[in-house]
């Protein structure tokens, strides 16, 4: 099994393909969806240490309080860590709730 040696090189390495992505393609903002979880944890503390302006976008779902208490607490802290870091807020239950309503509403027409 190949074990990481040097974090700070794979950091290093992470950091230049997510700058040579950014630079190559033209784009104005790095956006991380964070859910709470480690992997949008991880993913958008890279982001942020890039020094790339980046959005951290927190999306609550149906969450569980934790996840949502855990999503806010990481946004927030980036944002006040790292200047190029801006933290969006956006509720999406009731998007979410209105698209499955849709969807049941087409199901059961399908059905008729």
């Amino acid at each position: 099994m190949n074990r990481i040696k040097d974090y700070s090189k794979l950091q290093f390495d992470i950091d230049k393909w997510i700058k040579d992505y950014y630079y190559f393609h033209g784009i104005e903002s790095l956006v991380v969806g964070v859910s709470g979880g480690i992997d949008s944890a991880v993913v958008s503390t890279l982001c942020a240490k890039t020094g790339l302006p980046t959005y951290v976008v927190a999306m609550p779902l149906n969450s569980t309080h934790q996840n949502t208490r855990l999503s806010d607490l990481h946004t927030k802290q980036l944002a006040e860590e790292y200047e190029n870091v801006t933290r969006v807020e956006v509720e999406l239950s009731s998007v979410y709730e209105s698209l499955l309503h849709s969807i049941n509403w087409w199901s059961e027409a399908q059905r008729r």
